[in-house]
């Protein structure tokens, strides 16, 4: 992917959107009212499209923990310590993907396919393994639509080169985001760590209703969501 220049750059994406000029009066109040009324908008649509995925997936997510059991064994869901809403910790729920010894992991993924179980990969090319995490959306600890959590590791976070990551921390961390639906998903390095960033950053500053849509799109329709296969992270 080329190098992030500026926030033009990064919301550009695969579409552009553009509308009519707005007087500052009235710009304004458009802000305060999607203040006011966004987030409450946000979870009630969160809980309706947690709702219906659960149970319009209740056949996958029974089918594929009794795919788990039998090529590996228990435990079948596995709960990670993840940094979410103004930096409290929660547990997000996923499929378990890799070898049981290898459930701790560590920060930067790193690419193991013996690690990498063989009915993980699939789930992880599928995005099958975040299905779980339809429970931390109802439990309002996600979103459909946010930043991908981090693991935040200490001495990381708190990285001066990393200052603007407190920014991260205004919104719920989601199924899927900005980062992931333009390639930035996966952080092994600090340099892919920052780009990730710079795009959950700009999620932040220019949120709106059709900004989830269109990041919903992309989800259904991107290669870059799902190209986890190999790696070791967000088990």
């Amino acid at each position: 992917m080329r190098a992030v220049n500026n926030k033009s750059d990064l919301g550009s994406g695969h579409i552009t959107a553009t509308g009519p000029q707005l007087s500052a009066s009235t710009s304004s109040d458009a802000t305060a009212r999607a203040l006011r009324f966004g987030p409450i908008i946000k979870r009630v649509l969160d809980v309706v499209i947690a709702a219906a995925g659960l149970i319009l997936f209740s056949p996958i997510l029974v089918l594929t923990a009794l795919a788990i059991i039998l090529d590996s064994k228990a435990p079948t869901v596995c709960r990670h310590v993840r940094y979410g809403y103004s930096n409290q910790t929660f547990r997000i729920f996923t499929f378990r993907c890799t070898m049981q010894e290898n459930i701790g992991g560590s920060f930067y993924p790193q690419r193991s396919g013996a690690r990498v179980t063989s009915i993980g990969r699939i789930l992880r090319s599928s995005g099958t393994d975040r299905l779980p995490q339809l429970v931390n959306v109802l439990r309002g600890e996600m979103s459909i639509v946010g930043p991908r959590p981090y693991e935040a590791p200490p001495g990381m976070i708190f990285d001066p080169q990393l200052s603007r990551f407190s920014g991260h921390r205004k919104v719920k961390p989601g199924l899927t985001g900005w980062a992931q639906v333009n390639g930035c998903g996966d952080v092994n390095s600090l340099k892919a760590m920052r780009r990730r960033i710079e795009y959950d950053l700009y999620y932040v500053e220019n949120w709106s209703f059709l900004f989830d849509l269109k990041i919903i799109l992309m989800t259904l329709g991107s290669k870059n969501t799902y190209a986890r296969a190999g790696w070791t992270t967000d088990r």
